[in-house]
Formats: structure tokens, C-alpha cells, sequence
């Protein structure tokens, strides 16, 4: 309740507590004032000589009780001001009252509607959900297929006993297929071994990589094409028909430009030449050799370090930068001849491991590291090497400062001379 005020005589405000308090002190001394008034005046009023004291014998009483009787008067006029007020207050209350009651209730209401709308949407979710699951278990399903082809496509390492025993394949898609893909052949003495990086990864990137193999087995296998160089430049031409990357109305830049990154190496086993040929991806050696100039015939080539462990040394034979497939610059792929010794082992890859954030730090592994990683598990034989590579890779993505998702496919191809 208000702590309520009124004017008294329109002078000044006074709660009801201090106007009882006043009033009850103004009839007590009132009723003070009358009882002294009655017993000062004890003798009959004619009896007194002067005037004023006969006329206060004879009329004080009166005007002493008059006084107290407005006194009560005046209590009950401001009593009722005071109560009226108080019931004006409570009137007002009631109606806020009742209009938070309506405002509460119609809250309420649209609290119970949206609760009836969250749960239709959530039924709606539910059925949703059941439906994205479905479709999802539906697409895993066929991708899943998709891979059994994709793996049935790629060729079988145990049909090259030769290769079988002298390799190391890694494969590891990011999204179940792959846009990494390897390629094997023998034709005759000639070995021919492909490691490629096809444009994206996941389904995309699988059906760059089935292209890629079909055309490959025509190029090789249908027109024993053997020579890296040319290889990657038929290659390429198939993959800009296929693909439609040119014609009257097109250009470089308004093409699809889709294509791949590729190494080919080819090895003859009886001559023990060794030809290479790369869309931008290069092609490794680890060997013994210390002569850089006796090793590498004909072309400028880049020594890299040493293993700290072993006598070892590792050797890049760059590749051409342009890639397979229609490109601002469309020069003939160079093919490169290089002499190997019996023991070096060549290394073939796509970018995926080298651009992998992982490890302590979750930083990228860069081709530096990646090198050092051939060299120091090139001490091992080349079955061995592969499950080091593969317990490296494990490490370095699910390290355990930081459990890392795999960003791009895989590849890598090692082979024993």
C-alpha cells in the first residue's frame, strides 16, 4: 500500500499515521483542557464577582466539548479522505492486477501455441531426420559400391609379381572414393607406374580417376605406349575431348578445368633405363649414389639433403608445371632419361600427405619433412617401408595435441630397382 498523503486545510500533507497522531494529541489535550476547566470552576457561576470569570464558569464546559466534538468531526472528515483514497489505490491495484491477469494469461496462451508449434516441428525434425538418415544410409550405400568398383577398376598388384614384390602402395581416400588413384603396367620389360591427383576429391574426384584409368589402359595397354612423355601428352588430349575443353566458342579461361596432376616413370628391367615424365608432381629418389653429375644424365636436377642415419641421399627429377588437362600453356610433357643403380628406390605421390595439418604443432608436413620421411624409412625393406609410412601418417593426423581430419586423398608409390 501507498504510504498515503493528504492536505490538511490545503496547507500541508500528512500521512494517516501522523494525522491520528496529531488528532490524538489534539483530543487529549482538548479533554485535559475540559476536565481542568471543570474542576477550576467548582462553585456555581452567579457566585463569582467578575464577569469573565462568571462567563468561563458558566460556558467553557460547552465550548472545551464543542471543541472536542469538531475535533472528532474533523478526525472522521480526514479519515475518510485518507479511506477514500486508500480505496481509489486499491481500486487501481485491482485493475493492474487484472490486467497483468489477462496479460499472464494471454502469455500463457501463446506459450502453449508455440509450444504446440515446437512440437509439430519437432515431429517434423524427427520425420526429417529419418528421411536424411535414409538417404544418407542410401548414398554411403552406393559410394560404398562406388569404391568396390573403383578398387575392382585400379590394377591388381598381385598380377605383377615383379612389381608385387619390389612396391609399396598407399591409398587412403578422404571421403570413402578417391581422386587419387594409382596405375600399374608391363609391357614386356617396361614397367610403367602412375601416381595421379585428379581435380577434387569424394565422387568427383572418382570419376576424374575411373576416366583417367580407362584412358590409361587404351594409351598403354591398348596401344603399347611405353615413353612417360608421351603418355602424358596423349593423355592430356584424350581428357580435353573427353571433357569437351575446347572448340570454337571456348577458351582457357571460361573452360572446365578439370584434369589431373600426374608422375609416370617407366622402368625396363633388362636395360635398367629409367624414363620419367610429370604434370607438375615429381618423382623421388633415394639412392647411394654420390655423384649428382653421373646420376642424372642430360638434365639439371636438384640434390636434397642427406638422411642423417644412413648413407642416403635423395634426388628430385622435377616435373613439367602444367597439368593434364587444357591449360594456359600446352607444351609437349618432356621425358627425362636417368640412371638408376640396383637398390634405388623411386617414389611417385600426390600432394595429400605433404599438405596434411597434423602433427604437435598442427601445421602442414611440407615436402621437406615428407622427404626426410622417405629417407629415414628407406633403411627398412620396401614391405616394411610401407607400414612405417603408414604408422607416420596414422600419428601425424590423430596426434594427440589435436585430432586432425584427413583434407585431400592420399597416394603414394614406391618401387625398388
Amino acid at each position: 500500500m501507498q504510504n498515503l498523503k493528504v492536505k490538511v486545510y490545503g496547507i500541508f500533507k500528512v500521512t494517516k499515521k501522523q494525522f491520528l497522531i496529531i488528532e490524538m494529541f489534539f483530543m487529549t489535550v482538548f479533554i485535559a483542557l475540559t476536565v481542568i476547566t471543570y474542576f477550576a470552576y467548582d462553585k456555581p457561576w452567579h457566585e463569582y464577582e467578575s464577569a469573565l470569570d462568571q462567563w468561563s464558569a458558566r460556558y467553557s464546559i460547552y465550548i472545551w466539548i464543542a471543541c472536542i466534538a469538531l475535533a472528532i468531526m474533523e478526525s472522521q472528515f480526514y479519515l475518510h479522505r485518507f479511506t477514500k483514497a486508500q480505496l481509489k489505490i486499491i481500486e487501481e491495484q485491482k485493475k493492474e492486477i487484472e490486467n497483468h491477469k489477462s496479460e499472464i494469461e494471454a502469455q500463457r496462451d501463446e506459450i502453449h501455441m508455440q509450444n504446440e508449434e515446437i512440437t509439430s516441428q519437432r515431429d517434423l525434425l524427427v520425420v526429417q531426420k529419418e528421411k536424411i538418415e535414409t538417404i544418407l544410409s542410401d548414398q554411403t550405400a552406393s559410394i560404398e559400391y562406388a569404391e568396390r568398383i573403383q578398387k575392382a577398376i585400379l590394377p591388381n598388384i598381385n598380377s605383377y609379381k615383379v612389381i608385387e614384390e619390389r612396391s609399396l602402395v598407399i591409398l587412403r581416400p578422404r571421403d570413402i572414393v578417391s581422386g587419387d588413384f594409382y596405375w600399374y603396367s608391363k609391357i614386356e620389360s617396361n614397367i610403367i607406374v602412375v601416381a595421379a591427383d585428379c581435380t577434387g576429391h569424394g565422387v568427383p574426384g572418382a570419376f576424374m580417376s575411373m576416366l583417367g584409368i580407362s584412358l590409361l589402359n587404351e594409351i598403354v595397354n591398348g596401344n603399347k605406349s611405353t615413353k612417360p612423355s608421351e603418355i602424358l601428352n596423349k593423355l592430356r588430349n584424350e581428357i580435353v575431348v573427353s571433357l569437351h575443353q575446347q572448340g570454337e566458342n571456348q577458351s582457357f579461361d571460361n573452360n572446365v578445368k578439370d584434369g589431373m596432376d600426374m608422375a609416370v616413370f617407366n622402368y625396363n628391367s633388362e636395360t635398367g633405363k629409367l624414363e620419367f615424365a610429370g604434370a607438375n608432381n615429381p618423382l623421388y629418389i633415394v639412392s647411394e649414389c654420390n655423384e649428382l653429375d653421373c646420376y642424372i644424365e642430360n638434365t639439371v636436377e636438384k640434390l636434397l639433403p642427406r638422411s642423417e642415419y644412413e648413407k642416403l641421399k635423395a634426388f628430385e627429377v622435377k616435373a613439367d608445371k602444367m597439368p593434364v588437362a587444357i591449360y594456359e600453356k600446352m607444351d609437349k610433357f618432356q621425358n627425362k632419361e636417368v640412371a638408376v643403380n640396383k637398390g634405388d628406390r623411386l617414389y611417385v605421390f600426390s600432394d595429400g600427405l605433404p599438405d596434411q595439418f597434423g602433427g604437435p604443432k598442427g601445421k602442414k608436413l611440407k615436402y621437406k619433412a615428407f622427404r626426410q620421411l622417405l629417407l629415414e624409412s628407406a633403411v627398412c625393406p620396401i614391405s616394411q617401408q610401407k607400414i612405417e609410412i603408414e604408422n607416420f601418417i596414422d600419428e601425424w593426423i590423430s596426434d594427440k595435441s589435436g585430432d586432425y581430419e584427413q583434407l585431400d586423398d592420399i597416394c603414394i608409390l614406391g618401387f625398388e630397382v
